[in-house]
């Protein structure tokens, strides 16, 4: 019997400390991503176990587990006086980079430009796919005690009409696009 290989997307974990992308197929250790069209994205509620040092699943996304309902009525979601939430949004975005599809997973509060550029994609009416980014980590200027780094959007340049229809295409192609989101979680945490 052969068995058919899961298909995945290789997915890019932040490590806001460091201040660099971690390829988790490939290994590789990215100061930027540059060049990058946007293709798909999705919000979400994950709740990840405490942090042991080592990768671990997450325990809960977007109201999964079903012993504490779901995510609107969740004590873990909610501040507590001045403890923040155990539960925590995140940003997944589906990216191709030259003819490679990956998945970069972000704490939303760490990305937040990015979700800023989407929004105004949004309202002006331009495709996602239209246009290509330089995704950079940079200190968070928030907090200069806090040592982390933010994601940042450098825009690009506009796509042709015929490079815009083939970002369609690979989107159409059967890839596992919406697939790749869906399970994003249960491949790999989002830090390092």
């Amino acid at each position: 019997m052969t068995v058919t290989p899961e298909p995945r997307i290789p997915i890019i974990r932040v490590d806001y400390q460091a201040g660099h992308f971690f390829n988790t197929m490939t290994g590789e250790i990215l100061q930027e991503i540059p060049g990058a069209v946007m293709i798909n994205f999705q919000k979400n509620w994950v709740l990840w176990p405490e942090w042991t040092g080592k990768p671990t699943m997450p325990m809960c996304v977007a109201g999964s587990d079903k012993t504490r309902g779901n995510c609107e009525e969740c004590r873990l979601r909610q501040w507590q006086g001045d403890t923040p939430p155990r539960c925590s949004e995140e940003l997944s975005v589906v990216l191709q980079t030259g003819n490679m599809l990956v998945l970069l997973v972000s704490r939303r509060g760490m990305s937040r430009p990015l979700e800023q550029w989407i929004e105004m994609q949004n309202i002006m009416g331009n495709p996602l796919h239209g246009q290509e980014l330089t995704l950079r980590l940079i200190k968070d200027y928030r907090n200069s005690n806090a040592e982390l780094h933010r994601i940042a959007v450098l825009p690009g340049r506009f796509l042709t009409k015929e490079e815009c229809e083939g970002n369609v295409r690979v989107r159409s192609q059967g890839y596992p696009v919406e697939l790749g989101l869906k399970t994003v979680q249960e491949q790999a945490p989002s830090e390092v």
